[in-house]
């Protein structure tokens, strides 16, 4: 991220989510310093399908954006069954 006039510490930064169950922006983070930034995504655990992201970049007068969809499929985790010994006779 870069401004020709306005540092790096100076920019606004923000993201959203247009699918909250699948991915809210909370679970959006921003890590990184200075103008090499990355976003981790954490969609919500036992859900799936997509949400279109979208990250803006704002100085005092103008902004940017950057939108993508996520798309998170279902895992066929395997049913299990968990025996508790202290029911056995």
């Amino acid at each position: 991220m870069r401004d020709a006039e306005t540092p790096a510490a100076n920019l606004l930064l923000t993201k959203t989510s247009n699918n909250n169950t699948l991915l809210p922006a909370s679970r959006i983070t921003i890590g990184g310093t200075g103008t090499n930034r990355f976003a981790t995504l954490a969609p919500m655990p036992n859900q799936y399908g997509t949400a279109r992201v979208t990250i803006t970049l704002a100085d005092a007068s103008l902004s940017a954006s950057s939108t993508f969809t996520l798309t998170v499929t279902p895992s066929a985790n395997r049913p299990a069954i968990v025996l508790d010994r202290s029911l056995r006779s």
